[in-house]
């Protein structure tokens, strides 16, 4: 998922890095402006697409289906921050939280900005029930952020949760010119389990 994005930042990640042919699908294309965009790039085709309602940027939605594992629903989020507009900002995350509790998919994984840390009650509430990615870094996850900045990174506002799933490692990476850093996590999926025969 790349967040804050735009149509020819997309094409230079896919072209520029080599992974054209490493993420062939994606969700739609994203609103134009300097932040608003969002997008799944997948290794697999993506159906089933929807917006996650709560944010002014984009946040979308989409099922992958995973050899071995079945349908997997992604979401790509991010909330307003709370600078200036902290009823909009709990507002999105609480939204977020409605859409994820009545999405009924077995297997989901939301990742994204979420401009918030676990000190947030909005942000908890958000990952009820679900398996956060920073589990596979073990009791002290890295800050996400802010990146570039005379100050380091202090605070883990960027994150990936899951149900349906068991996070298996977690990790940063600074990206040039984001004030965010990349968080990557590795999943363990089960393909869904059928009835037993009568």
């Amino acid at each position: 998922m790349l967040l804050e994005t735009s149509e020819p930042l997309i094409d230079a990640v896919l072209t520029e890095h080599g992974l054209a042919e490493a993420l062939p699908h994606r969700s739609r294309e994203v609103s134009p402006g300097p932040a608003s965009g969002s997008v799944i790039l997948s290794a697999y085709p993506l159906s089933d697409e929807e917006d996650v309602p709560g944010s002014a940027f984009d946040q979308v939605s989409a099922v992958a289906t995973v050899p071995g594992a079945g349908d997997v629903r992604i979401a790509a989020v991010h909330p307003p921050p709370p600078v200036w507009q902290p009823n909009a900002w709990r507002d999105g995350l609480d939204d977020i939280a409605g859409w994820v509790r009545d999405t009924p998919d077995e297997t989901l994984i939301v990742a994204g900005d979420l401009n918030a840390s676990f000190a947030h009650p909005a942000l908890r509430r958000l990952a009820s029930g679900l398996r956060s990615g920073a589990e596979g870094a073990g009791p002290i996850p890295w800050p996400t952020w802010p990146e570039e900045k005379a100050i380091p990174a202090f605070t883990a506002i960027d994150h990936i949760f899951a149900r349906g799933a068991t996070p298996l490692e977690w990790s940063t990476v600074a990206i040039a010119g984001s004030d965010h850093r990349a968080v990557i996590t590795g999943w363990g999926l089960c393909a869904a389990q059928s009835d037993p025969a009568p």
